[in-house]
């Protein structure tokens, strides 16, 4: 769901256990609406506070990157470190259940006096902010200033009193929720079911901190529809609803948080500090810190998005190049058809010239026996203006010119049938990319068969291109017998784990006839357990073109049974001895390594 008020609440115990009483060693503004705020306690290791008030796209959270800043500090930045640079982190509050932080921050004057100043982060959609505040609420500077020609309701300018808006404040759902608990009151305030507003539109105006997802969510648990309107809900709904909305909020005032992340395939939709009762569909990943649960879910959606964009050219040149060589290969396959009638004219041209003094005058047609096959009769049509010898000798050039095509075809079926697979695996393995360096290896790929252009190299001489490296790291997984598994995303990563990674007794494994990864176990030619055979196989299987099917044939063998045709594709291997099995495109349960560790 959005960042909002219960994800704040969520946080702020975590941001109180690790900055409170922490100083301010490093202010950095990274980006134009981005501080990386370096805090150090009594721990080791200094925290990373990343503030990020992207309009698209605001969070707040504890980082392990040190992001580099400008060689130039912008005047915000400069500002806050003129005052609160070594400054001491008194408290961390939110107001209300409002999408705010109020950074409390004690340091000293030029005259060595201690001052009091504030850092207020709003994380509101469009309205994300950083303000810098003086003790009495008077905005300093702000990261974004907000004259009155932008809004006539609220300017943040310095010298501007800070305030929040009159529409930003809301109920407060926690007072509300424990009156409901304790039994002071049995439902939430008359007032709300006083609208005809579909009851979760009512909630998310009403109740200050809540998403329509999280809004959703304590519907779907009360059994309430979401369109009703709030005035339609009869007296037992609504002490139903507030019990159950009651009981929720209850949880977040104990923090009894459960951070979860929601991905639909290998794609971040969604996060929250509670179980959701809305996606029954996603699968649902459970992190360590609500911290944690934030930095992924937008590093990840970040980084998809950058992928997307990036892989776009790459997806176009793929796709425009496979098109081209399918049509070609359509061509091909139809001068091979017309080339394959050549034998007809050959024995035409023989049964012509055999038969030829019958006939001494031009004629229209002739039927010969044909003494290749019992001499039953044949009938050839003859051009008029020529003789019969003349029909067959321009049978045989006929002939001689579709032997020829035939010929010639062969080889360019082949050629262009290689290519479409080559192509077709490029596809797959842009499906796969995880990273930048994923693309760079495509791209790379790209250049060196000949479909996307070298930059232009400097002086005269031209030098040999060399063979591209590996950029990115195939998928790491463990067995249950604990040996290594390793994954190609793309073609120069299926060469690196089968020629460099793998030793001669390993095992290898890859989809039958269809372009996939190449799966490598680390057996070191110790026997694998069935189990071990039923995980390589399933990952071939789940990382190939026909990844969606119920099951996909797999073939299996030592590494030393590979090789590699010369001049062929990158990841283009042979092998005329192997097993093969039938496996399940299901991953779920193997344990895959990242950063280091299992995951």
């Amino acid at each position: 769901m959005a960042l909002d008020g219960i994800t704040i609440a969520s946080l702020l115990p975590e941001l109180k256990s690790g900055l409170l009483g922490g100083r301010l060693s490093k202010i950095s503004q990274t980006q134009t609406n981005e501080l990386l705020l370096t805090i150090k306690g009594n721990q080791k290791e200094p925290y990373r506070l990343l503030i990020n008030v992207n309009p698209g796209m605001p969070y707040l959270c504890f980082t392990d990157e040190n992001k580099p800043a400008p060689l130039t500090a912008p005047g915000f930045c400069m500002m806050l470190r003129k005052y609160i640079a070594n400054g001491r982190i008194l408290d961390i509050t939110q107001p209300g259940m409002e999408r705010i932080v109020i950074f409390s921050i004690e340091h000293l004057n030029e005259l060595g006096d201690l001052c009091r100043k504030e850092l207020i982060v709003e994380l509101m959609g469009k309205y994300s902010n950083i303000i810098f505040c003086d003790e009495n609420r008077r905005v300093l500077d702000a990261i974004r200033h907000v004259p009155p020609s932008v809004s006539s309701l609220r300017t943040i300018l310095p010298g501007a009193s800070y305030y929040l808006p009159e529409e930003l404040k809301k109920a407060d759902p926690l007072p509300i929720a424990a009156s409901i608990a304790d039994g002071t009151s049995e439902c939430i305030p008359e007032d709300f079911f006083a609208s005809a507003d579909p009851t979760v539109s009512r909630m998310y105006g009403y109740f200050a901190g809540l998403s329509p997802i999280f809004c959703q969510h304590i519907l779907n648990t009360a059994r309430i529809e979401s369109e009703r309107p709030a005035s339609s809900l009869n007296e037992e709904e609504c002490l139903h609803f507030s019990r159950v909305f009651s009981r929720e909020m209850q949880a977040v005032s104990r923090e009894e948080f459960s951070p979860t992340i929601y991905y639909k395939g290998d794609k971040p939709v969604d996060f929250s500090p509670v179980m959701l009762s809305v996606y029954p569909e996603y699968k649902a990943e459970k992190v360590a810190s609500v911290s944690e649960m934030i930095f992924r879910f937008y590093y990840e959606k970040s980084l998809h998005s950058f992928l997307q964009g990036k892989s776009a050219d790459l997806r176009k040149i793929i796709h425009n190049a496979l098109e081209r060589n399918r049509k070609k290969y359509a061509l091909l396959e139809k001068q091979m058809k017309d080339a394959q009638k050549a034998d007809k004219l050959r024995l035409q041209g023989e049964l012509l010239t055999a038969y030829a003094y019958m006939y001494p005058e031009p004629i229209k047609s002739v039927t010969v026996e044909n003494y290749y096959d019992d001499n039953k009769p044949v009938t050839i049509a003859l051009d008029e203006a020529k003789t019969v010898r003349q029909n067959a000798t321009a049978f045989y050039e006929r002939y001689n010119k579709l032997k020829r095509t035939q010929e010639a075809t062969e080889g360019l079926l082949a050629e262009t049938k290689e290519a479409v697979t080559h192509l077709e695996s490029m596809q797959l393995a842009l499906s796969l990319s995880k990273s930048e360096a994923d693309l760079t290896d495509i791209q790379n790929e790209l250049k060196k068969a000949g479909y996307m252009k070298h930059a232009p190299q400097q002086g005269n001489k031209k030098k040999p291109a060399k063979e591209p490296s590996v950029a990115g790291k195939p998928l790491h997984f463990i067995n249950c017998d604990g040996m290594d598994m390793f994954v190609g995303k793309n073609n120069l990563q299926n060469e690196y784990v089968t020629f460099t990674l793998a030793g001669p007794n390993d095992m290898w494994f890859h989809a039958k006839n269809v372009p996939g990864s190449h799966v490598i176990v680390k057996s070191g030619g110790r026997e694998l357990s069935d189990r071990a055979y039923e995980e390589a196989a399933a990952l071939a299987a789940y990382f190939c073109q026909n990844r969606d099917s119920e099951k996909v044939e797999i073939d299996y063998v030592q590494r030393k049974a590979i090789k590699k045709p010369p001049k062929s594709a990158f990841g283009f291997v042979i092998y005329h001895t192997n097993y093969s099995m039938m496996a399940k495109p299901d991953i779920s349960g193997i344990t895959e390594v990242k950063d280091g560790s299992p995951k």
